[in-house]
C-alpha cells in the first residue's frame, strides 16, 4: 500500500458493507461528511523554490510539550469491531511518530491497558454523562493510567441518526438486516477475527461488574447528558489538575466560552459530519473559531501552511500565541492550542486530527 486510499480500498474489500458504512458513514444526509472532504478538496499549496530544504523541520510543542509532527490521533469508538488490538496498535504508532493518541470514551480496549502499551502518548477523552458516578469513575482511571491530558467530548449531547446504519439495522441491539447478514458472510476474514477475537464491548464501561450485553451498549450511547454546560467544564477545571482540550469548537463564541472556563486549548471539529448535519466544514471553520479573543488569551490566527500526503491527510499549521491565564495558582501561561479534526472518512483519516503548533518564545 502506497497511501490512504490504497488502505481505503483495502478495508472495502475486507470488511463488511454494514461495518464501512458504520467506519465512513454521517448523520442525517451526509452534508457536513461531503463539505468536510469538498472543502479539504480545494485547498491549494504554494510552490515555493530553491529553498534550503535538507533538514525540515516538522516538530510541534502544543502545551510545551514536543511533538515529533504536528498531527494527532483522533479519538474513535469501538475500533476493535475492525480490528482486534486496533487501539493498542495506533498508540504504539502514535509513540514510535513521537505524537499521541486520543482514547475514545467509548473504546473496547480499557484507558489503562491503552496507556501502559504507550506511556506518555495517550490522551483520554470523557464524557459528562447524566450518572456523575461515571464521570468520577472515569476521573480515577486516568489518574491511575498516568494521562495528563483530558478532551473534553462536548459535541454528543444528543444522539445522532446516521442512516446508513438505520439500513443496514447496523444498531448495538444487533438486527442487522438478512442482506448484511450474508454480506457478512462473504467476508470470511473479518467474520473470524469478529469470532473468535475478544467480546465487542466497551473496555470502561461494565453492568453490575461484567461486560455490558450489546442491548446493554446501545441503552448506555442513547443516555447522553443534553443539559451538559460550559458549568460542567468549570467544574472539571477545578478538580482535574491536568490540561483540558474542549473539543468540538466551532465558533468564536464558543471558543471564547472554552478559554473562560480554563480550558487549555480548543479542538476545532464537527465529528467528522457524524453528529450534526448542514453545518460548516472544519477546513472553513478555524478562521472564524480560533480567531475569537477573550480575556484569557490572545487570538489563534491560522498560518497558510497545509500539507497533504498522497491522500487526505491535511497539517494546518496554526500559530497559538502565548497569553497569560487563569490557573489553580492565578499565574500560568498556558498556549491556546487549537486542534481541528481533519475532515474525511473515518477510514481515512488516520492520523485523523491535527495539533496547532504553538510559539514557545
Amino acid at each position: 500500500m502506497h497511501s490512504v486510499g490504497d488502505a481505503r480500498r483495502v478495508a472495502a474489500r475486507r470488511l463488511p458493507r454494514m461495518v464501512m458504512d458504520f467506519l465512513e458513514g454521517g448523520a442525517l444526509d451526509e452534508i457536513t461528511l461531503r463539505a468536510n472532504r469538498e472543502d479539504l478538496d480545494l485547498l491549494r499549496l504554494q510552490q515555493r523554490v530553491l529553498r534550503d530544504v535538507s533538514d525540515v523541520d516538522v516538530r510541534a510543542r502544543p502545551f510545551g510539550v514536543p511533538f515529533g509532527a504536528p498531527v494527532a490521533i483522533a479519538p474513535m469508538g469501538l475500533l476493535t469491531l475492525f480490528q482486534p488490538g486496533a487501539d493498542i496498535a495506533l498508540a504504539r504508532a502514535a509513540r514510535a511518530a513521537g505524537t499521541v493518541f486520543v482514547h475514545s470514551a467509548w473504546s473496547g480496549t480499557p484507558l489503562a491497558d491503552v496507556a501502559a502499551a504507550a506511556p506518555g502518548s495517550v490522551w483520554s477523552q470523557v464524557a459528562f454523562w447524566p450518572d456523575g458516578r461515571l464521570v468520577d469513575q472515569h476521573l480515577e482511571r486516568a489518574e491511575h493510567a498516568g494521562i495528563r491530558t483530558l478532551v473534553v467530548a462536548a459535541d454528543v449531547s444528543v444522539s445522532s441518526k446516521r442512516e446508513r446504519d438505520l439500513r443496514n439495522g447496523f444498531t448495538m441491539a444487533g438486527r442487522p438486516t438478512a442482506g448484511s447478514v450474508l454480506d457478512a458472510l462473504r467476508h470470511p476474514g473479518w467474520l473470524a477475527r469478529f469470532l473468535a477475537g475478544p467480546r465487542v464491548a466497551f473496555g470502561d464501561q461494565t453492568a453490575d461488574g461484567r461486560p455490558m450485553t450489546l442491548r446493554q451498549m446501545e441503552a448506555f450511547m442513547e443516555h447522553e447528558n443534553a443539559s451538559a454546560t460550559w458549568t460542567d467544564v468549570a467544574a472539571l477545571r477545578a478538580r482535574w489538575q491536568g490540561r483540558i482540550v474542549v473539543k468540538g469548537i466551532m465558533t468564536p463564541d464558543d471558543a471564547r466560552a472554552a478559554m473562560d472556563v480554563g480550558a487549555d486549548a480548543i479542538y476545532v471539529s464537527n465529528h467528522g459530519g457524524r453528529q450534526f448535519d448542514a453545518q460548516p466544514s472544519t477546513v472553513a471553520a478555524p478562521s472564524e473559531a480560533v480567531s475569537a479573543k477573550s480575556s484569557t488569551t490572545a487570538p489563534i490566527s491560522p498560518v497558510p501552511a497545509k500539507v497533504r500526503v498522497s491522500a487526505p491527510v491535511m497539517l494546518s499549521m496554526l500559530e497559538a500565541p502565548l497569553s497569560p491565564a487563569p490557573s489553580r495558582s492565578g499565574a500560568e501561561t498556558v498556549a491556546a492550542v487549537s486542534m481541528r479534526m481533519s475532515s474525511m472518512p473515518l477510514s481515512a483519516k488516520l492520523p485523523a486530527a491535527s495539533v496547532a503548533r504553538a510559539n514557545t518564545e
